[in-house]
C-alpha cells in the first residue's frame, strides 16, 4: 500500500532519472490498481518490469535471479550473485615493482614485457570468492528457499511467526523464525537476518531466543540496523 505514495513522491519531486519498478508479472492487476487508485499528473518517466521466475538481469560482475514463493499473492524472492573478480596480489606487484599505468596496460591487453620477462595478467591475480546475498519476504515452506538461500553470504528472512504458531503460519502462508534456522542452517548460510515480525509478540527477544540452538548466527533486525557480512 505503500507505493502509490512513493511514485507520486518522486513524480512530485520531479526526479530527473527513469524510475523502474520491479514486480511479479502474475501481480499486475494489483499494480495497476495501486498505481491509479488517486488522480495526479505524471511528470515523469516510469519503467515497468513485471517479472517471471529465473534470471533478472546478468552482466559480467552480477547476476539477480527471481525465484517464485509461496503465498496468499504472487510473490518472488530474489538472489543477487556478485562474480568472482580478478584482483592484482599486493606481493607480487611489489616483487617486480609494479604500480600505476602499467597495471591498466596489463588489465587491458592480458600481459606486458617487464624486464625481459612476459608477465601475464593471471599470474599476478587471484579470483575473489562470490558474495550471494537472498532476500525472502511473504512465503510459506517451499522448495524454492533451498534455491535462493544455498551458499548465501546473508539473507535477509521474514519470520512473522515463531513456531507456538505454526498453525497460523502455514494457515497464512509465512515463515516461523525456527523454520528460518533451519533453512539457514541446512544451506550453510554465513549470516541469517531476520524480519516482519508479527506485533502479537512484544518483546521481540523471543525471536533470537528461538533460533539460537539451531543457528547461533543470526541477527534479529530493528529499523536502521547497520549490518556488516
Amino acid at each position: 500500500m505503500g507505493l502509490p505514495g512513493m511514485l507520486q513522491r518522486l513524480n512530485l519531486m520531479q526526479v530527473e532519472h527513469e524510475v523502474h519498478v520491479y514486480y511479479p508479472e502474475a501481480g499486475q492487476t494489483y499494480l495497476d490498481a495501486l498505481v491509479s487508485g488517486s488522480k495526479y499528473t505524471q511528470r515523469i518517466e516510469f519503467n515497468y518490469h513485471p517479472l517471471k521466475e529465473g534470471t533478472v538481469e546478468e552482466t559480467d560482475t552480477y547476476k539477480i535471479e527471481a525465484y517464485d514463493l509461496l503465498h496468499s499473492t504472487p510473490a518472488l524472492g530474489y538472489r543477487l550473485t556478485e562474480k568472482s573478480k580478478m584482483r592484482f596480489r599486493k606481493d607480487l606487484l611489489a616483487k617486480y615493482g609494479l604500480g600505476g599505468p602499467v597495471l591498466g596496460e596489463l588489465e587491458r591487453q592480458g600481459e606486458i614485457e617487464h624486464r625481459g620477462k612476459i608477465l601475464t595478467r593471471e599470474e599476478l591475480s587471484y579470483l575473489t570468492d562470490e558474495r550471494i546475498f537472498a532476500y525472502i519476504f511473504d512465503t510459506g515452506i517451499c522448495d524454492n528457499i533451498n534455491q535462493l538461500m544455498e551458499h548465501a553470504d546473508a539473507v535477509l528472512m521474514e519470520a512473522t511467526y515463531l513456531e507456538t504458531e505454526a498453525e497460523l503460519a502455514e494457515e497464512f502462508m509465512h515463515m516461523t523464525a525456527e523454520k528460518a534456522a533451519v533453512y539457514a542452517k541446512e544451506n550453510k548460510v554465513k549470516k541469517l537476518i531476520l524480519s516482519h515480525f508479527s506485533e502479537r509478540y512484544k518483546d521481540i527477544n523471543l525471536y533470537q531466543k528461538a533460533v539460537e540452538k539451531t543457528y547461533k548466527n543470526t541477527h534479529i533486525s530493528h529499523d536502521l540496523d547497520v549490518i556488516e557480512i
